[in-house]
């Protein structure tokens, strides 16, 4: 129903231009914001070569900027916010192309350029066979670095000695040390003195990142259980928390235990952060554990405004709706989320004969509830029936329209209005054709309008239909109905609508 929206504060061009001016000329505008819309490639620098200042910093390939930008990330809410800063480095050669970057085991960081002048969208096969590579290093580096001298690299050193590299300062040893600490687990090495050092390491460090690096090392090779990551749960700091919930619920069979203490988790954690993996874990279990979970999230008010946790429940809980509506319902009545509240009732009304009596339940209850939450359940119902012309009437709608129908608040009277008629004598075939045709409607209910539309053989609908062959959001429906109505010239309209779709790259 809504994608989470970028998690940066800016955009890196002007964005009192269009997207795809940067391909004709950058004007100065887009140059200081950054270079243009387009990125490839992505980095979170964690070596140990370039001067610290950058370290943990984002960087991103723009690629009609023919640069690096780059982002610092900072804690806000319930996840991530990027900023903005200074671009790393540019090219003034228009052939470059950056489409990906990585450190390396010296710190230095490889960049892939595809060194065409093209981009994406070009079909002309120019130079696809060339490219080069950069290294882009900061003062002396050695060639060979001590950890990799010697005829296995890595692999040949001993098992103590891949559990020290957990502390290294550059993350390409600790990612790659215990890769083959997890190999070795998997071919059933002796894995007891590992486990000591690991736990050893997560007890003694101060630096949360290199506790972190101990978690995930032991959780790889077999060193956690249920219980000393349900002690986790009570850690002073946010990050082994939040990782204490991904591991928990990383086995599908997830005993009620655990689901107690991550419902109690979700009651009491402090940290927005916490919160959002506890509803990322939501999409982990099985539909019927996801309530007593779901019900602590949707009463955090202080979180109720976030960018990303509200969205974060509802992606949680979207899979749950249709099993078991009655708890859906009482989730949507106890919501202090607008989304939640709106996108439950807008999900049991798209299965309105299914879900009736769930629906006559929120119906039933809107005369008690606050402004705002009337509000969002009426919306939500409205969306799920932009595209009927006429939808089952829930038992207690006349009783609760007479009431509604007097409310101080427009918008209530508005939504009351709108959805008797769909509960009344029905919404003409003139509105479906001015849904199907307006960019104000979602693409669910303009798609659902002309499902309809079909349906009854509407008049003028053709023409309507043939209009809308250049609207990807439609196109699909657009083309089913004019089979229906013109089977005989789909061949052209095929050709009409790739034409149409192309042309608007």
């Amino acid at each position: 129903y809504e994608l989470l929206d970028q998690n940066a504060d800016h955009l890196h061009w002007d964005t009192a231009e269009a997207w795809n001016e940067a391909k004709k000329g950058m004007s100065n505008s887009t140059d200081a914001a950054g270079g243009g819309h387009a990125h490839c490639g992505m980095m979170i620098y964690l070596g140990d070569n370039w001067p610290g200042q950058y370290r943990g910093r984002l960087f991103t390939l723009n690629m009609h900027g023919r640069r690096i930008n780059q982002d610092r990330l900072e804690r806000h809410g319930a996840t991530y916010t990027g900023l903005h800063e200074a671009d790393m480095l540019m090219s003034s050669d228009p052939w470059f192309r950056g489409i990906e970057l990585l450190y390396g085991p010296d710190g230095g960081v490889y960049i892939a350029d595809w060194t065409d002048i093209g981009e994406c969208h070009e079909n002309d096969g120019v130079h696809r066979t060339s490219g080069r590579i950069f290294k882009m290093s900061y003062g002396e580096v050695l060639e060979r670095p001590k950890e990799l001298r010697g005829a296995g690299g890595l692999a040949s050193q001993s098992s103590a000695q891949l559990v020290k590299l957990q502390l290294h300062p550059n993350d390409w040893y600790v990612r790659q040390a215990r890769q083959v600490l997890q190999y070795r687990a998997a071919q059933q090495k002796p894995m007891r003195a590992v486990h000591r050092q690991l736990r050893q390491m997560f007890d003694q460090q101060t630096d949360v990142t290199r506790r972190l690096r101990a978690i995930w090392a032991l959780q790889v090779t077999g060193g956690t259980d249920r219980d000393w990551l349900l002690e986790r749960l009570e850690d002073e700091n946010e990050h082994v928390r939040r990782w204490s919930v991904q591991l928990l619920v990383e086995n599908p069979e997830v005993p009620a235990r655990v689901i107690e203490a991550l419902a109690t988790r979700a009651r009491v954690d402090d940290s927005g952060l916490v919160l959002c993996y506890l509803a990322s874990a939501l999409q982990r279990l099985p539909a019927g554990q996801r309530w007593p979970i779901a019900e602590q999230l949707v009463a955090r008010q202080e979180f109720s405004s976030d960018r990303v946790l509200p969205m974060m429940i509802w992606y949680g809980i979207e899979g749950a709706v249709e099993s078991d509506s009655g708890s859906a319902v009482s989730l949507a009545l106890a919501a202090q989320q607008s989304q939640v509240r709106r996108y439950i009732s807008r999900r049991l009304g798209e299965d309105l004969e299914q879900n009736l009596a769930a629906v006559n339940s929120l119906v039933s209850a809107l005369p008690l509830l606050a402004v705002e939450q009337q509000r969002d359940i009426l919306a939500g119902l409205d969306d799920a029936l932009q595209a009927w012309t006429k939808a089952p009437q829930p038992e207690n709608w006349l009783k609760v329209q007479t009431v509604l129908a007097e409310s101080p608040d427009q918008e209530v009277r508005q939504l009351t209005g709108q959805l008797g008629v769909v509960f009344g004598d029905g919404r003409g075939l003139e509105q479906l054709l001015e849904i199907v045709a307006s960019a104000e409607y979602d693409s669910t209910a303009r798609q659902a309008a002309i499902r309809s539309l079909v349906t009854a053989r509407a008049d003028g609908l053709l023409a309507v239909l043939k209009g809308q062959l250049g609207d990807r959001d439609v196109v699909v429906e657009a083309v089913r109905g004019i089979a229906v109505l013109d089977p005989e010239n789909m061949p052209q309209i095929l050709l009409e609508a790739y034409g149409r779709l192309r042309g608007r790259g």
